[in-house]
This record gives structure tokens, C-alpha cells and sequence, in this order.
């Protein structure tokens, strides 16, 4: 993700960057991004899966409850 602004979901989907995506949950300042990001996830298909069990586990209490919505 960028040191400054937001992170850019289209670029993060269309690289298939699950790990990136799936950071941008968890992206505090700006809700429209951790929205946009769900459904780029989701969009990545299978592939997303794993990272996204690994997600539930993760410290930060958003990025768990966003990985939990996607995959439900």
C-alpha cells in the first residue's frame, strides 16, 4: 500500500493483490475504501479464500469482522 493517501483498490484487484486488499479492510481513515474492498475481494475468487481465514486472526478488530463479511 501507498506510505500516503489512500490505498487504491482498483490497482490492488487488478494486480490481484489479495494481501493488499485485504490490508485496505482494515483501512481506518476512509470507509468507502474498506467497502470497495470487499467486493474486490470477492471478485478474485477462490484464490482469496486462504488469505481471508488468515484474516479472521488478525489483530485489528475491523480487518476480522471485514474478512468474516466477505467470506460470509
Amino acid at each position: 500500500m501507498p506510505l500516503f493517501g489512500p490505498p487504491n483498490v482498483a490497482k490492488l484487484e487488478a494486480k490481484k493483490d489479495i494481501s493488499g486488499l485485504i490490508r485496505a479492510l482494515g483501512y481506518r481513515k476512509d470507509g468507502a475504501v474498506r467497502e470497495a474492498a470487499m467486493p474486490a475481494l470477492v471478485r478474485c475468487g477462490a484464490c482469496a479464500v486462504t488469505p481471508l481465514i488468515y484474516a479472521l486472526g488478525d489483530p485489528d478488530r475491523d480487518v476480522r469482522r471485514a474478512g468474516a463479511s466477505v467470506l460470509g
